[in-house]
């Protein structure tokens, strides 16, 4: 009979420790906690896993997908923002933060003419953007 209250016991104290669950299991919202935490403290390079993480979980949160998006932008990473904005563009096609990322991105790539072309169309879909047209 002790044996099993003991058992009982212990199964509650492990169920119920923190640090169990925590290592044991990490949910979305966490990873997405983390990467903005990373995000805010400077730290792209792993705000970019934590995000990353988060998005495979939840593949059409905007959010997350434009935080990673920025996060490459940060690094100098042009390259990997057109891939990433244009992936992103195929599930979110008229939003105006995608294009914009993408076209800065082909800005800086000496792109200038696709860099125009996503601008105008960042500025037609939100056409209150005012570092669209700054950019544009």
């Amino acid at each position: 009979m002790k044996k099993i209250i003991l058992s009982g016991i212990l199964i509650l104290v492990i169920s119920q420790n923190p640090f169990a669950q925590k290592n044991n299991s990490r949910s979305g919202e966490q990873w997405f906690d983390s990467g903005i935490t990373r995000y805010e403290l400077g730290n792209y390079r792993e705000a970019v896993v934590f995000f990353s993480k988060f998005i495979r979980k939840n593949p059409n949160n905007k959010e997350a997908c434009l935080l990673r998006n920025i996060c490459y932008r940060e690094q100098g990473k042009f390259d990997i923002v057109v891939a990433d904005a244009t992936m992103m563009l195929r599930k979110f096609p008229r939003d105006a933060d995608f294009l914009y990322s993408r076209g800065f991105a082909y800005s800086q790539l000496g792109e200038d003419k696709l860099a125009i072309k996503d601008f105008s169309k960042a500025i037609k879909f939100n056409s209150e953007g005012a570092n669209i047209f700054y950019n544009r």
